[in-house]
């Protein structure tokens, strides 16, 4: 009786034992091997999808370009250096409505509306020529002295806006440069191809509504306007390349955006 009680003893023991492995410990060794043969398969799944999107990179340039954009977006917190664009140019925006006010209080002073000119010709909405023609009857007391305090306000937010692009690009082509050389002969081209602009977009808001052809012209006409204002503002930049050919990308993607 002994001896069949320890028979069972001995023949149960070890299949317990090995019943209880699995359960009773918390299952670290099959979670493991698990965790283990998933995180292979990812790794061997990551590097299929480099590799064939390295092929791709190859095949198709603009791909490597796209991607060597990003990469450069991100190594250079790209975040980071379009808030300090956006507050550049939203202190930029108060200078420039009160050169519209002096250029309103002008066009009053010498005996003309203002309004008419912004309703008609630019094809303005009614709320903003009734403040365009409120703003020029106001200025056109003091026109002379409110075209001076506007032209200085301009010189100097243009001069902070050249600073911030400044930095911008010399961060984008990681360039140690921050001081902005030249920037009284950069000031002139700065403002000159800001009025040309705004006069292109003045002449294409006037011929908008003109029908299909003329309107799809304008659109197209601002388009081609803000690509040769990119590359030029690219050229007086902080750069590496040498010719400007290799600053047509960046200039068609600042025209899109």
């Amino acid at each position: 009786m002994s001896q069949s009680a320890s028979d069972m003893e001995t023949s149960d023991g070890p299949a317990a034992s090995d019943a209880g492995e699995i359960p009773s410990s918390d299952g670290s060794g099959s979670g493991t091997n698990l965790l283990a043969k998933a995180g292979s398969r990812t790794r061997r799944a990551r590097q299929a999808l480099i590799e064939r999107f390295d092929a791709y990179e190859q095949r198709w340039p603009p791909l490597a370009l796209s991607r060597s954009f990003v990469g450069r977006y991100f190594d250079v917190n790209g975040v980071v250096l379009a808030g300090h664009l956006a507050f550049r140019s939203f202190t930029f925006l108060l200078p420039l409505a009160f050169v519209m006010i002096a250029a309103a209080g002008l066009v009053t002073y010498f005996g003309h509306d203002p309004g008419a000119a912004a309703g008609d010709e630019l094809k303005l909405g009614q709320a903003l020529v009734s403040t365009i023609r409120q703003a020029g009857s106001e200025a056109s007391e003091a026109p002379f002295h409110v075209a001076g305090v506007a032209l200085v306000g301009l010189v100097l937010v243009a001069l902070g806006m050249l600073s911030g692009l400044n930095y911008v690009y010399a961060m984008a082509w990681r360039i140690r440069e921050r001081k902005v050389i030249g920037k009284w002969h950069k000031l002139w081209r700065f403002v000159l191809a800001l009025a040309l602009l705004f006069m292109v977009m003045a002449v294409a808001s006037a011929t908008r509504k003109s029908g299909f052809v003329l309107g799809l012209g304008a659109t197209l006409g601002v388009g081609v306007a803000y690509f040769f204002g990119m590359l030029g503002l690219a050229l007086i930049m902080p750069r590496r390349a040498d010719g400007w050919r290799w600053l047509i990308p960046g200039a068609v993607v600042g025209t899109l955006a």
